[in-house]
């Protein structure tokens, strides 16, 4: 694996830019995550099935057991 570590090597001009792209993205995205996190807001990933949220979890659970049974029964 061929690594840079030597920081010499990089370009000022693209660490400049790694490092206001990397701020204007923290600046953007933080007040969105203070506001779920002080409104309690809930991030569901998935459409819920006919008993709500928790039928995917329980899916989830089932899928994953049928996977060790699988892998520990050979």
């Amino acid at each position: 694996m061929n690594v840079i570590t030597d920081q010499s090597k990089h370009n000022p001009a693209s660490q400049t830019h790694f490092r206001v792209l990397s701020g204007v993205c923290f600046l953007a995205m933080f007040p969105v995550a203070l506001v779920a996190r002080a409104s309690n807001w809930r991030w569901q990933p998935w459409p819920p099935g006919r008993q709500g949220y928790r039928s995917a979890y329980r899916a989830a659970v089932n899928a994953a057991k049928t996977a060790a049974a699988i892998a520990l029964s050979a």
